[in-house]
This record gives structure tokens, C-alpha cells and sequence, in this order.
């Protein structure tokens, strides 16, 4: 009588502890690309967000641009704040206008500040540029 002793299978499966680790592993994987994208979206709002500053500041900039160096808006000083709300968050520009050094009254630095608030962050965009009375 020929008796074989029942062989073991090596490849019968997964343990239960290969599994858990498995959906870890897993898990760990999804939650730093779900961090990555969350990550994306934000640094997109914040480009979105200052893009939408430097258009206020080049609106500005082009409204200073028409304006005789005699208008009341040219004089030199710091000049009020204006806002402009775009997709629920208000943009305050503001401007301050100085004599260009060496320019004897024929020029002005103007520096456009333009402020806004996300989620209580404060967040500052400054522009400047030079005006003469050519422009």
C-alpha cells in the first residue's frame, strides 16, 4: 500500500494580516494624492486671486495714464483706497504718487498697492511705475 501524506499547498492565498496590510499600504498612497491635489487647488486660487489683483492694478494704472499731472488725482501724496469685488473677494487699490528724482516736476513714480483678504490671510500686490508729462 502506497501511502502519500497529503502535500501543502504553498499558494493557498492571502493571510488576513497580508490583507490589512495591503489596504495600509494602499490607503497611505490615496491620502498623499488626495493632500497633493488639495495642495493644487489652493496654489490655482492664489494664482487666480493675484491675477485678478494685477488686472485691478493695470485698471488703475490706465485710468492714472489719462490724466493731466494738474488733476487733483496727481498730486503728490498718498491717494484713497478704491474696491473692486471680483468673485466675492474685494480688492482695495490704492495709490501713492512722488516726484521721480532728477525729473524737476516733470515726472512721477506712482506705486499702486492693491490688498485683499482670503480666509482672513492678508495678501499684498504692489505695482509701480513712472508717469511724465508726455504720457
Amino acid at each position: 500500500m502506497d501511502s502519500k501524506a497529503p502535500e501543502k499547498n504553498a499558494s493557498a492565498g492571502f493571510t488576513l494580516i497580508e490583507l490589512v496590510i495591503a489596504i495600509v499600504v494602499f490607503a497611505v498612497g490615496i491620502v498623499g494624492v488626495l493632500k497633493m491635489h488639495q495642495a493644487s487647488v489652493q496654489a490655482n486660487n492664489f494664482s487666480m486671486q493675484l491675477t485678478e489683483a494685477v488686472n485691478a492694478a493695470e485698471d488703475q494704472k490706465e485710468a492714472l495714464r489719462g490724466l493731466p499731472f494738474e488733476h487733483t488725482s496727481m498730486t503728490i501724496g498718498t491717494h484713497g483706497t478704491t474696491g473692486v469685488t471680483l468673485r466675492n473677494i474685494t480688492y482695495n487699490v490704492s495709490y501713492r504718487v512722488e516726484q521721480t528724482p532728477g525729473t524737476f516736476s516733470q515726472g512721477r513714480t506712482v506705486t499702486l498697492t492693491v490688498t485683499w483678504q482670503e480666509r482672513g490671510i492678508p495678501h499684498l500686490f504692489t505695482l509701480p511705475f513712472i508717469m511724465d508729462e508726455v504720457d
